[in-house]
């Protein structure tokens, strides 16, 4: 019985989330599929607002400026991040596959003018170091597991200096670790267990732990944080059957309580973003049928509702805020043929949606090719778009959704970036891409 009426009680709550959507839903049919990327761990120097933006305007024209193979600089290297350092610094997360019995290494090489690729640091791949992060002065962070001793690390290291800067050990696995402004470093505890709690600790710059919060939640993702160190969490916690549920928790910079907000029961915690105008966006992903239905809600910085946009989709990408404040997120459903297209028959479709600062929808496009890492923008108002699944990039006008290029490439890896020169930085799982002006 117990059972029947949760069952009741979520169609319900579709059913009031749908009369206050800005966009209208339906349940397309097809299979879920777990997608989401991997979140929480490396993140650009100046983005503690979680937006996905550049510092620099990138090319609003395709120009190829160059290609440089990864067999070029040595045998067995795989991307598997770009990332982006102080100073517009480019830096690439490498595995590298070593033949046997020499042990596989997991190395970050800075990209420089040319292309080439300078080391800059490597760590035995039996420690699984996650992607690392940049703090505001450079330094970076990662966290490191010796499964002979079951100890967790939280490392600190430098991409100009050989070695480790300092480290502490972990009681876990973290679920995140992100910077603050001013250079302290936030990281949560391992997943929460029994009691569903899940602790958020605060290291200065030497390693020093100055605080420790409780979060009432078996599950935290990586937050958005103010310029004044407020700091947003999504958080879920299982049920006996459905969605999670599922939470925006805000923290006061000394990791005290501000406010909690519910969200809607959502299959999956992903990371807040900030508005320029303070408003924080979380998705949620509910699995109502097949494959489900995304949310897009919009809180104010006193926790209050503002609204909320409803698409048809089994999985969503990391939300990017546009500097007009356009909230930029993909979904994918299954469906016939897009536009009758008899070589796609019965096959996924991923829409890219950009939402105006009030919830309405500008425009969106739609593609076979999968497009889950996050969407970058920049300061001129440019959207690009890589594809993991067919390989590509296109650009974009945010204000208008005027596709400006396009250009082949590998089946791309993660978010693409820009350097200071203005270069559009695009990886895959064996080359990179610069892309300019013409």
């Amino acid at each position: 019985m117990a059972f029947y009426i949760r069952v009741a009680v979520l169609v319900c709550f579709i059913a009031l989330l749908l009369g206050g959507c800005r966009g209208s839903v339906q349940v397309p049919l097809g299979e879920y599929q777990s997608l989401l990327p991997a979140a929480g761990w490396a993140w650009p120097t100046g983005d503690c607002a979680n937006r996905g933006r550049s510092a620099y305007i990138g090319p609003d024209q395709s120009a190829a400026a160059w290609q440089l193979e990864l067999a070029e600089v040595e045998e067995g290297l795989s991307l598997d991040q770009l990332i982006t350092g102080s100073a517009g610094r480019i830096f690439l997360w490498i595995e590298a596959n070593k033949p046997a019995p020499e042990a596989d290494e997991t190395r970050l090489y800075e990209l420089l003018d040319g292309p080439q690729l300078q080391p800059a640091a490597s760590f035995n791949s039996d420690l699984y170091p996650s992607r690392p992060g940049v703090g505001e002065d450079g330094t970076m962070y990662t966290v490191t597991h010796d499964f002979n001793t079951h100890q967790y690390w939280l490392v600190a290291f430098s991409p100009d200096s050989p070695g480790e800067l300092w480290s502490t050990e972990l009681e876990g696995r973290p679920q995140f670790m992100r910077g603050l402004p001013g250079g302290d470093l936030l990281v949560s505890g391992p997943v929460g267990y029994g009691d569903y709690l899940t602790m958020v600790h605060c290291y200065d710059q030497t390693g020093t732990l100055t605080w420790s919060a409780e979060v009432d939640a078996m599950d935290v993702s990586a937050p958005a944080i103010t310029a004044g160190g407020i700091i947003y969490l999504t958080t879920s916690t299982p049920v006996f059957s459905g969605p999670a549920d599922s939470y925006l928790v805000s923290l006061n910079p000394d990791g005290s309580s501000r406010w909690t907000y519910m969200l809607p029961p959502s299959d999956a915690e992903l990371p807040p973003a900030l508005g320029p105008d303070g408003t924080i966006y979380v998705t949620s992903l509910f699995e109502a049928g097949s494959p489900g239905i995304v949310f897009v809600n919009a809180i104010t910085s006193q926790g209050e509702f503002k609204w909320r946009f409803g698409a048809e989709g089994g999985d969503t990408s990391h939300l990017a805020i546009a500097a007009d404040g356009a909230v930029l997120f993909a979904t994918h459903e299954v469906v016939g043929a897009l536009d009758n297209d008899p070589d796609h028959p019965d096959t996924k479709v991923y829409r890219f949606y950009a939402l105006a600062p009030d919830g309405t929808q500008r425009w969106s496009y739609e593609t076979h090719a999968s497009n889950w890492a996050r969407p970058l923008t920049d300061p001129a108002g440019h959207v690009y778009l890589t594809l993991d699944r067919g390989g590509g990039v296109a650009a974009f006008d945010c204000a208008s959704g005027e596709q400006l290029w396009t250009a082949e490439t590998d089946s791309t890896t993660g978010q693409p970036l820009i350097t200071t020169e203005g270069t559009l930085i695009v990886g895959s799982d064996d080359c990179i891409y610069g892309f300019g002006s013409q």
